[in-house]
């Protein structure tokens, strides 16, 4: 005796989102954060250095970090290595703080 077929699944009424635009909105959000360490006085960016250049490595440090702890260290280490930054006024134990709330 054969085997009654399988229902048909039917395709979803909209196609899941494209990773594209999750990796836009990381992005985003990293440049807030990045915008908030600004204003706040613990991000000092060399003269003219525009905060959207660092958001796409912002954002792929938060991605991969498991937790606050992981990221805080990290980032800070990323963020003064990197040419467009002159000072970090914060220490990783405050950042980690930041990114718990985040």
């Amino acid at each position: 005796a054969k085997a009654p077929a399988a229902p048909a699944v039917k395709a979803p009424a909209r196609p899941p989102a494209a990773p594209q635009t999750q990796e836009i909105d990381d992005v985003a959000g990293a440049v807030r954060l990045l915008q908030y360490l600004a204003d706040e006085n613990l991000l000092e960016l060399e003269d003219g250095a525009p905060l959207s250049e660092l958001g796409a490595g912002v954002a792929r440090i938060l991605a991969a970090a498991r937790n606050p702890v992981a990221a805080a260290g990290r980032l800070s280490k990323w963020l003064l290595a990197q040419p467009q930054v002159a000072e970090l006024y914060i220490d990783d134990s405050a950042l980690e703080d930041l990114l718990a709330r985040w």
